[in-house]
């Protein structure tokens, strides 16, 4: 009898000595990257050119748009953007622009708009001009933009003029990868840092739960710089790196299954 009693001493002691041990590892400890594409490709608004040819006033001029912008966490763009005229008026205009994008995955859209100010030439002249431009348009879950734009052409002492000038833009991006970087705090909480390939950084915490041997994860944007705004969350994140995605990033945002590689 006291043999028995001694060995389920011994079993009890063994469980209790090892039950933290097992749950500890449970809790994510190191780097989990994850590659998000598909429906979930995030693209870039403020990088794109493009010409098209329009009818001011009884004369064909070719506009060419070209948009070169920075986007924030929250999908807000700021940067510059220029029109190059040729044909009948020629010359560049460039001047700052903003611009905003939202999508998932079902598609988007962007809108855009900038002014701008110097000297157009024609009919053997040069003029002071003024523009302003107005874009918008949706954008296909394959992240091709068609944008209708507003251009509003003053030469100054001449007399104004507007055309709607049409681009068809293949968008960069699509899909992206984040990583984050995390530490056990106690046998419960973990923290850490987390970056993107679109370029933005993240403050990361996150939660175990021992009874289940999941996690739940919090990724918030850097606030005080661009990236503030972005957003990702796991929930379900069990030690094989599957989870139950949600972000919203750059404009994008998505719920989504994941696994890492």
């Amino acid at each position: 009898m006291q043999l028995r009693i001694n060995r389920t001493l011994q079993f009890l002691a063994i469980l209790l000595i090892g039950w933290p041990a097992a749950a500890q590892a449970g809790i994510p400890n190191g780097t989990i990257v994850f590659n998000l594409s598909g429906p979930n490709q995030i693209f870039d608004f403020g990088s794109w050119s493009e010409c098209d040819s329009e009818d001011f006033a009884g004369f064909l001029i070719e506009l060419c748009l070209n948009v070169d912008m920075v986007p924030d966490g929250k999908g807000k763009y700021t940067g510059t953007a220029s029109l190059v005229f040729s044909g009948a008026i020629s010359g560049t205009l460039m001047g700052p622009a903003s611009a905003s994008a939202k999508g998932s995955a079902d598609g988007g859209s962007g809108k855009l708009k900038f002014a701008a100010e110097g000297s157009l030439s024609g009919f053997e002249a040069n003029f002071e001009a003024k523009i302003k431009v107005r874009c918008s348009g949706p954008i296909t879950p394959g992240g091709f933009l068609t944008s209708l734009c507003k251009v509003k052409v003053t030469l100054v002492g001449e007399g104004s003029a507007s055309a709607v000038a049409r681009y068809d833009v293949q968008l960069g991006g699509g899909a992206w990868t984040i990583t984050l970087n995390v530490t056990p705090l106690d046998e419960k909480k973990f923290a850490g840092t987390g970056s993107d390939s679109l370029g933005f950084d993240y403050l990361v915490s996150g939660k175990f739960n021992a009874k289940t041997g999941m996690s739940s994860l919090k990724a918030t944007g850097d606030k005080d710089t661009a990236s503030k705004g972005a957003k990702f969350q796991l929930k379900n994140l069990t030690d094989t790196g599957i989870a139950e995605a949600k972000f919203k990033i750059q404009g994008y945002k998505g719920t989504t299954p994941v696994a890492t590689d």
